[in-house]
């Protein structure tokens, strides 16, 4: 029986009306648009639903074809491409390697294998050879879900006590979909591609003590962005893996378990205790260092203000009394401010900042002259001038 289907490719939004054939799957039905699409779909939007590339067209529907440009099949990229990564290791160095995914750095994924060998450069070749095997040989990525229990006993049996203990906490949960890589197996939090061979760019890259899985992102879905090193994140990063360790939560259901005994409250004020301390310490640096400028950068609501006024009273105990900025300030006139893809002013976006009048504005209070600060009208829309006229005292720094 035909099905009528929209098919729409996602960002240039192009719609084609189409007939299929009932019990077609998506990735059949990409055969016929792969040559009108500048980069591979990797997962589909099926009325508004995440669907993978396997799913089955039984009615009629509007099919969203994803690519690389898209989070969301950016995340099934990075999902799939771990699968094959995990997969090489479980052949090159054992089933009893045991494999750590900490978290996004220098555009890729940071790890650390815990085995009886060095990893060194020689495994990491090996490593990055079989994995060129698993996706020349296009091998299927096949999902199968069971229950709850048949999860945690499939868990328990590789020996992951961890995730195993998430599923147990989770009382909400009760079928996991797990995927098989040519006898690996292992769950994921979401969709997977149907292959290997949609996930064909990648690198390995020794770092420090682990591997940077690396992929290509959505600025340009065909090519690995150029690497950077991000010695200052990975050494935030370590600080709260290490700080995770001393309090007993490396891992979500640690936290969990804390949550459900009632003893939240005691970590917290351990927590804040820590950073008070963290604190201090950074403000001994800044007194001795004799630094003008301290910079706080993190996105909103992360508690830069909480941090900043947090610092100053700790620099006022060393006898220091910098001057407070914020850059909310800075921002360009509204009329002025670059919109996002939906049309929304896009507050995040660096040319929603006057970068210019900061910058003067920095260099003349450095020079010791006055300046008319601005301040910024958030419901007119636009910056006011005369209310704030500055000027640092000889030597004096600034939090910003």
């Amino acid at each position: 029986m035909k099905i009528q289907v929209t098919v729409i490719s996602n960002l240039n939004k192009k719609v084609n009306e189409h007939e299929v054939e009932e019990g077609t799957s998506i990735e059949e039905l990409l055969n016929e648009y792969r040559s009108d699409l500048p980069y591979r779909v990797l997962i589909a939007q099926v009325d508004n639903v995440e669907q993978e590339l396997s799913y089955v067209i039984n009615k009629p529907c509007t099919i969203e074809l994803l690519d690389l440009r898209t989070p969301m099949a950016k995340m099934v990229y990075q999902r799939s491409l771990t699968l094959v990564y995990l997969k090489a290791i479980w052949d090159v160095l054992g089933e009893d390697a045991n494999t750590n995914i900490y978290y996004a750095l220098s555009k890729g994924l940071y790890s650390e294998i815990e085995c009886d060998r060095e990893i060194n450069d020689a495994v990491i070749t090996k490593l990055e050879k079989r994995m060129w095997e698993i996706i020349d040989a296009n091998a299927p990525i096949n999902k199968f879900v069971v229950t709850k229990t048949e999860a945690i006993k499939l868990l328990d049996k590789y020996g992951w006590e961890k995730k195993s203990e998430l599923l147990e906490y989770s009382d909400n949960v009760h079928y996991i979909a797990f995927y098989e890589l040519d006898g690996y197996r292992n769950y994921f939090y979401g969709h997977l591609v149907p292959s290997t061979k949609y996930v064909d760019k990648f690198d390995l890259r020794r770092y420090k003590g682990g591997i940077i899985l690396r992929y290509p992102h959505s600025n340009n879905p065909n090519l690995l962005p150029d690497y950077e090193e991000e010695d200052k994140l990975y050494d935030a990063f370590t600080d709260a893996k290490n700080l995770g360790k001393t309090l007993g939560i490396s891992y979500i259901n640690d936290l969990n378990k804390v949550i459900k005994n009632g003893n939240y409250s005691k970590l917290i004020e351990l927590i804040e205790e820590l950073q008070n301390t963290k604190i201090k310490n950074i403000a001994s640096m800044i007194k001795y260092s004799g630094k003008r400028i301290v910079l706080i950068a993190g996105p909103s609501s992360s508690g830069k203000t909480t941090f900043a006024k947090k610092l100053l009273a700790e620099l006022k105990i060393l006898g220091k009394d910098p001057h407070y900025m914020g850059t909310d300030d800075y921002f360009v006139e509204r009329e002025q401010t670059p919109v996002d893809d939906n049309g929304e002013f896009d507050f995040e976006n660096l040319d929603a900042m006057d970068v210019d009048l900061f910058n003067e504005n920095i260099n003349d209070l450095l020079e010791g002259k006055e300046v008319d600060l601005p301040t910024f009208n958030f419901i007119e829309g636009t910056k006011e001038f005369g209310k704030r006229i500055t000027q640092l005292n000889p030597g004096q720094a600034m939090i910003i």
